[in-house]
């Protein structure tokens, strides 16, 4: 009786455990054995086979039941189907040991992926997203994987009628030793947590922002294209989710991570770049240095109006009219004949993260036998932007894009695209993402050795944040 009992305990036949558990039953009715090894045995194959089927691909190198192989071979928005199912991720199901461990093997590539046209945009929604909510005032603490698709938000989410809402530009490379890193989270992490504190938002917390992105990174780690080629772009949100009609902070945040395989930012060699006049981008004392999704909007239609006449994008000046600030979604650096490097100083624009690693990294070049002079953060006139002899602009998404031409006020300038500056400093911060030279700037986060990022921060200890 006890055996029949277990029998109907046994998983579904239909299934990998099932299968399994099932050909161990029949053997040992034959067997007739003791009522209380069997009992011991069928437990511990009943939690093999469950293992077997929540991670079929980690132990079978296959896809489990009802879901086609073909719908983990590549997919681009072509109609293609999105990923069947993933299984939920739950904050504190671990101990802190157990998610202090490496976590391996890296997957290669997706085969038959033609990467290099890609360029920046979202050409598959077969991947995998984080979620997480959090009440005002509460901490935030679980979060769930599910695959990339829509949200549920009802119409008076805080969100969609008065724009309460931050998000993140992040980049994960894979290496020449097919490591995967992710480049400087942690600043990432600490702009958000300000704009949070800015837009009376729960703030993050560093390690656990960390940790939701990196387990993001390994959910989707085969759409890292081969070292060299592209980057896996995430974009953490930061959103007031809960319904209000009134004008304030929202009762409920939602956090959410999706990620994205990209290349190149702007088409062809170099960009070309209109000031615009018209409007501005950032003022004193507004919400320009927050990261935040309202900023971008604006920007629409002067874009829409640059490249309808053969330009790649826009460049602000500030409220006085005389002096570069950024472009609509990335920051400025040019190179005067003196080979000082210039960028506009902080206040009203963007910390970039891409735009304090060139500063540093500049310096550091700059300190030797180098063809950089000096680096200079200030005022950047348009005039010394257009008696520039080279120039660039930065950011996760546009990496360090150099320009090959600038306008404005009926004036222009042709620069080489890119510079022999430019050259240098796309080189020599790609050899750090990538590994061809040692990390010594201590820039890059393997999530895979150390998961949950609380290795990386300790060895950090306090984030020096934006200086200048």
């Amino acid at each position: 009786m006890a055996l029949i009992s277990l029998q109907g305990a046994l998983p579904h036949r239909g299934s990998y455990r099932g299968r399994f558990a099932r050909g161990i039953w029949a053997t040992m009715l034959r067997s007739r054995g003791s009522s209380a090894i069997v009992i011991v045995v069928t437990l511990c194959v009943a939690l093999v086979g469950t293992l077997v089927s929540v991670c079929p691909r980690t132990f079978l190198g296959r896809p489990p039941p009802g879901r086609p192989a073909s719908v983990r071979r590549p997919h681009l928005l072509s109609g293609a189907p999105i990923l069947a199912a993933q299984q939920l991720r739950q904050l504190g199901q671990r101990s802190a040991a157990a998610d202090a461990q490496p976590v391996g093997p890296v997957p290669d590539p997706r085969p038959g992926i033609d990467w290099e046209p890609l360029g920046f945009g979202l050409t598959t929604r077969d991947t995998v997203m984080a979620v997480a909510t959090c009440k005002l005032g509460g901490e935030w603490g679980e979060y769930k994987m599910v695959p990339y698709g829509t949200i549920p938000m009802e119409p008076a989410a805080t969100v969609l009628n008065y724009g309460q809402a931050l998000f993140e530009g992040m980049k994960a490379y894979r290496t020449k030793e097919n490591r995967i890193v992710i480049f400087r989270p942690e600043m990432n992490a600490l702009r958000m947590k300000q704009g949070a504190e800015r837009f009376m938002m729960p703030p993050m917390p560093e390690q656990l922002f960390m940790e939701i992105v990196g387990e993001t990174v390994r959910a989707n780690a085969d759409w890292v294209p081969p070292a060299g080629v592209g980057a896996l772009y995430l974009r953490p949100l930061l959103i007031g989710s809960g319904g209000a009609l009134g004008v304030a902070p929202s009762k409920e945040y939602s956090f959410i991570v999706y990620a994205a395989p990209v290349t190149q930012y702007f088409k062809g060699g170099g960009a070309r770049m209109l000031v615009d006049r018209s409007h501005q981008r950032a003022a004193p004392l507004g919400a320009g240095n927050v990261k935040a999704a309202g900023n971008y909007a604006p920007c629409f239609q002067t874009q829409h109006q640059a490249k309808a006449a053969g330009f790649s994008d826009v460049i602000y000046l500030d409220v006085g009219g005389e002096n570069i600030e950024e472009a609509a979604a990335s920051n400025f650096f040019c190179v005067g004949s003196d080979g000082i490097l210039r960028t506009p100083a902080l206040g009203s624009i963007l910390s970039g993260v891409t735009r304090d690693s060139i500063i540093r990294l500049a310096k550091d070049l700059a300190s030797g036998d180098s063809l950089i002079k000096g680096v200079e953060v200030g005022d950047v006139s348009l005039d010394t932007a257009l008696s520039s002899s080279e120039a660039f602009v930065t950011g996760t998404g546009a990496g360090i894009s150099p320009l090959e031409h600038l306008s404005a006020d009926g004036r222009s300038v042709d620069f080489p695209a890119p510079g022999p500056i430019s050259k240098l400093l796309q080189d020599s911060i790609r050899d750090i993402q990538v590994s061809n030279v040692p990390d010594s700037f201590n820039w890059l986060w393997d999530p895979f050795q150390d998961p949950t990022g609380t290795e990386r921060l300790a060895k950090l200890g306090k984030i020096d944040g934006f200086k200048e």
